[in-house]
């Protein structure tokens, strides 16, 4: 039957340590980390929650946007959109 196919919590726990024994962890995080980077996802300590992935919208200031911002002002654009969250 497929469920007595599961594995158990020693053979979880075994699978987890061999990697970690041969120092291979960090090198799998890091080859893990690069493929989310190819495909345009950034994941933070903390931020996985049920390992689902969720495009988040890309903001796009022109150069003068960010100028302002800088100063710490509000842009035109953006005041529009503020005014609406209020």
């Amino acid at each position: 039957m497929p469920e007595d196919r599961v594995p158990d919590v020693k053979t979880i726990r075994l699978f987890r340590e061999l990697p970690t024994k041969v120092q291979l962890i960090k090198a799998l995080f890091d080859d893990f980390d690069a493929q989310l980077d190819m495909k345009g996802f950034v994941a933070c300590k903390g931020q996985i929650i049920d390992a689902s992935f969720v495009e988040a919208p890309r903001q796009r200031n022109t150069l003068e946007e960010n100028v302002t911002i800088k100063v710490g002002e509000i842009p035109d654009s953006l005041k529009i959109i503020q005014t609406k969250l209020v």
